[in-house]
């Protein structure tokens, strides 16, 4: 992708970079001992890309969050407040925070997710809706 307007997420699909050029590609996650290579030819450096899963050793995470171990400020248990229409999201630095939807286990009434995420210390939070 060195060289074009676009980016991977986390979830693997390209985002357009056209409007914003603070998003390209200025740090790497990569090791530095890990070689790049060279385009033969022009004999152009290629440059390490953010969001390379493989490139960057990213990995496969579980989050889970369960309704049942959480209470409300009234002392009421969260799993009481919410219903079969209750979503639940996560929000993880790697993807500057937007929300996504994790999936209900309906026998144990946990909500799970799994993501692929770079190496390093990732910050979340869950929100209900």
């Amino acid at each position: 992708m060195v060289g074009n307007e676009v980016n991977m997420d986390s979830q693997g699909f390209f985002k357009d970079q056209k409007d914003d050029p603070s998003l390209s590609h200025l740090i790497t996650r990569i090791k530095p001992t890990l070689s790049t290579g060279t385009v033969s030819k022009s004999k152009v450096n290629l440059k390490a890309t953010s969001n390379c899963w493989i490139c960057e050793g990213w990995s496969q995470v579980l989050f889970k969050w369960n309704p049942y171990d959480h209470v409300s400020e009234d002392g009421k248990n969260i799993a009481e407040l919410m219903d079969d229409n209750t979503m639940v999201y996560i929000h993880t630095s790697s993807d500057n925070f937007e929300a996504d939807l994790m999936e209900k286990d309906k026998a144990s009434g946990e909500f799970s997710l799994l993501r692929m995420v770079p190496p390093g210390t990732i910050k979340y939070y869950f929100s209900i809706a």
